[in-house]
Parts: structure tokens; C-alpha cells; sequence
């Protein structure tokens, strides 16, 4: 039995085409086939030989693997009470730089987005001392997402702020010891990401896609959403049943919003979240966040 990548590279959840396919027509290769068109020159990946032998009684597995096993929801008693977290996966297309010399490869990063109020937005536009000046990579744009609500219908609008981040800078993300955190991830570029988070198990609650031309709501320059633009109509995606465990690693895909639940207990101190992509980490998608007891966190400022 032979393995095979069907996978179009970099991935963004299609099958690779063809060589032979026109343009802009989908005809996708079956397996084994190579495709230089999507950097799939070697589709095989492993081989199982078996040699023959007496045959063996088929194990008997337990149902379920792991009893009592409760998937979560937003409204599961587990997560009361729990903080969110919003991300954006942003792609900066440096090959437009005005100066030839700094035309590098598309480069990706994290946006560790602010929700916002409009009175935080005007504090953060004239650099007051108000909650949003505290991170200066926060930039005064706003922008909106309708978040779909758990019944799959209702939608939220919510108003956000671009805060870029890179490995170095302050630390924005701090969460509860022994609390319930919700992460929301949002791909806004071209690739799907497998995204990591250390030390902790979590479940997936939900996924739902955005279907927006990308250049009309992201600045190529700076990978980032344009100030005033909004991702509307979101269409909620059925969580698959492989991703009803625990997981430390989780697949986003382009335009999608994934969400997250972890109850972040067992340490306290620095960790790190990234994408499990090599290139990619080794950009700019590789970020610290800390897990402090709740009385240390009365005395850490307001990020």
C-alpha cells in the first residue's frame, strides 16, 4: 500500500492541477500523479510492504476510545466565565517594495487583533494612556467581523484594530491561571496553517468561512485589513469528528475563522503558540504569550 500527496503547495486545502490544466479551470491530479504547476513534484510519500503470514484475529477497540468524552461548546459549564483571544493570520507581499533591493518573498506574520470600542479608538488615535496605546504596534484602523453565533444564524458585529506582531515585541496575550480561554483564529492569507499552541490541550468549537475577494479588504504592503472594511456573511463549517478530541494543533484555512477552547491549567509562565510549518515559524508566525495566578494579574497593566 502506497501513500500519496495529492495536495496543491503551498496548501491552501485544493488539490493540486495538472500540468496539462488551462487556466482557470480546476482538473486535479489523481494519485501519484506530479504536478510542477503546484510544487508537488514528488507525491509519494510512504509504503507499507506486508509479507505474508498466518492471519491474526482483527483487534477489538473500545467505544468510545476515551469514556466520557464531552465535546465543548461555547455554553458548556466548563468554559463560564472565559476570555477571548483574536488572531489574524496575516501574508505582507514584500515583492511590491518600491526599493528592488528589499522585493523578498511574501513574508507571513501574526495580528494579535484589539477589539475595540469607538472611545478606545479615539484615545488610541491621539497616543493618550488608555488601554489600546499600551501596544504600539496597534494601528489606528478599524475594521469589522460578523462572528456567527453558535445557533448558526445570528451574527455579532464586532470592530477590531490591527496590532502586527513579531517574536520580540511586548507581550500582549496574558490569560487566568485554571480560566477557560476561547481563541479566535482568522486566515487572511493565501495558506492553510496548522496552528500550535504549547502546553495545553483544547477542543475545537467552531469554524465558519468568509467569501471575500482578498484585494479589496487586505493592503498588500502590509499584509493587513483596510481601514473601514468588514468580512460579512460568514457560513458556518461542521466541525469533522476528527477534531472532536483534544488537540494541541489546529488547521485554519483561507478566509476561515476558527475557534478554540483551553482551560489553561498545570503551569504558569511563558509559553508559545505558532504555526507547525517550518518556513513559516521561522518568519514572523511564532509568538509568546504568559499564563499567570490570578494574583499576580491584578498588578499587570491593561494591554
Amino acid at each position: 500500500m502506497t501513500w500519496y500527496n495529492v495536495a496543491a503547495a503551498p496548501f491552501d486545502n485544493q488539490f493540486a492541477d495538472k500540468d496539462s490544466a488551462k487556466p482557470g479551470v480546476s482538473d486535479p491530479i489523481t494519485p501519484g500523479q506530479s504536478s510542477n504547476k503546484n510544487r508537488l513534484r514528488f507525491p509519494q510519500v510512504m509504503q507499507f510492504r506486508v509479507e505474508k503470514g498466518d492471519k491474526q484475529p482483527a483487534t477489538k477497540l473500545k467505544r468510545p476510545l476515551v469514556p466520557g468524552l464531552k465535546h465543548w461548546s461555547h455554553k458548556s459549564r466548563e468554559l463560564k466565565g472565559h476570555h477571548h483571544v483574536w488572531i489574524a493570520l496575516n501574508e505582507r507581499n514584500q515583492q511590491n517594495n518600491s526599493d528592488p533591493t528589499k522585493r523578498i518573498t511574501d513574508m507571513l506574520f501574526f495580528n494579535e487583533l484589539q477589539d475595540i470600542t469607538d472611545g478606545q479608538m479615539a484615545s488610541m488615535s491621539v497616543g493618550s494612556h488608555g488601554q489600546m496605546s499600551k501596544s504600539s504596534d496597534c494601528k489606528p484602523t478599524t475594521f469589522t467581523i460578523d462572528e456567527l453565533q453558535e445557533d448558526g444564524k445570528t451574527t455579532v458585529k464586532k470592530k477590531f484594530a490591527n496590532c502586527p506582531a513579531s517574536f520580540y515585541d511586548a507581550i500582549k496575550i496574558q490569560l487566568h491561571y485554571g480560566k477557560p480561554a476561547v481563541w479566535n483564529i482568522l486566515n487572511l492569507s493565501a495558506d492553510s496553517h496548522p496552528i500550535h499552541l504549547h502546553l495545553v490541550q483544547f477542543q475545537v468549537l467552531a469554524r465558519a468561512h468568509y467569501d471575500f475577494d482578498i484585494s479589496t479588504v487586505v493592503d498588500p504592503a502590509t499584509g493587513l485589513l483596510k481601514d473601514g472594511s468588514a468580512l460579512r456573511n460568514p457560513t458556518p463549517i461542521p466541525v469533522d469528528k476528527t477534531e472532536f478530541g483534544w488537540k494541541d494543533t489546529v488547521r485554519v484555512n483561507p478566509g476561515e475563522l476558527v475557534s478554540i477552547a483551553a482551560i489553561f491549567e498545570g503551569y504558569t509562565g511563558r509559553y508559545m503558540y505558532h504555526c507547525h510549518i517550518l518556513e513559516h515559524e521561522d518568519m514572523e508566525m511564532m509568538r509568546p504569550y504568559i499564563v499567570m495566578p490570578e494574583e499576580a494579574m491584578a498588578f499587570m497593566p491593561p494591554m
